[in-house]
């Protein structure tokens, strides 16, 4: 009797995470771009309308607007346009796809990374990451995202809130590059990092509770068969 020999099946290896997770940094940069990029508008409104009754005696006169009465937002829209065009409710959009490029990428990466890794713990009870592990990964990943975030962030505030200033004053950046640029040139480097200890804390307790608690409403949902 003859018997035919099979030819051996080799199955390719199972991916890691490892090799997926530049995932993470592209998927959440772009997404959080994208949505930065479409509520940029509204974040200067809500910067021009917490400035106005500073600096100048326009600005005083305008802080009428800033009381949070309905069409408030609505009248600061229509000066910005009245004066600038359309295109000045895109003040400073650059610096803001700058800011969600590093902190939005870097948080959402390494918290992928973190959590990847204590999924891989040899001691790892079955049943998923506890959530208090998933919230430590979220308080890490977001005080590294807000730290390197930091430059692109003030660069952003400092172009929205420009056209609260008299047109002596104005800084007139051209562009997130720029305004970093001049800043660390006029102010020194430090200045780069100025309000970054509030900024850490916050995008710790946002990284932290928006996160983990996804991922843990996730894996409810999953198990539960919903």
């Amino acid at each position: 009797m003859v018997h035919e020999t099979r030819p051996e099946l080799h199955h390719p290896p199972a991916p890691h995470h490892e090799n997926a997770a530049w995932k993470g940094f592209v998927e959440g940069g772009v997404a959080s771009m994208v949505a930065g990029v479409a509520t940029h508008p509204l974040d200067l409104l809500k910067v021009r309308m917490q400035l106005m009754g500073e600096g100048s005696a326009k600005a005083a006169a305008g802080a009428a607007g800033a009381t949070g009465a309905p069409g408030g937002a609505l009248r600061v829209a229509a000066e910005v346009v009245k004066e600038s065009g359309v295109k000045g409710l895109f003040t400073g959009v650059t610096a803001t796809m700058m800011r969600q490029i590093l902190y939005s990428a870097t948080r959402m990466g390494i918290y992928d990374i973190l959590k990847h890794k204590m999924e891989e713990q040899p001691h790892m009870a079955p049943g998923g990451l506890p959530m208090y592990k998933k919230i430590g990964a979220g308080l890490v990943s977001g005080a590294i995202g807000a730290a390197v975030g930091n430059p692109a962030d003030m660069a952003m505030v400092r172009m929205q809130a420009d056209g609260r200033l008299p047109l002596e004053q104005r800084r007139n950046y051209k562009g997130a590059v720029d305004a970093i640029l001049r800043i660390q040139r006029e102010e020194g480097a430090t200045a780069l990092w100025r309000g970054c200890g509030p900024t850490v804390y916050r995008a710790m307790a946002v990284t932290a509770g928006q996160l983990a608690t996804y991922d843990q409403a996730k894996e409810s949902l999953v198990a539960g068969g919903t």
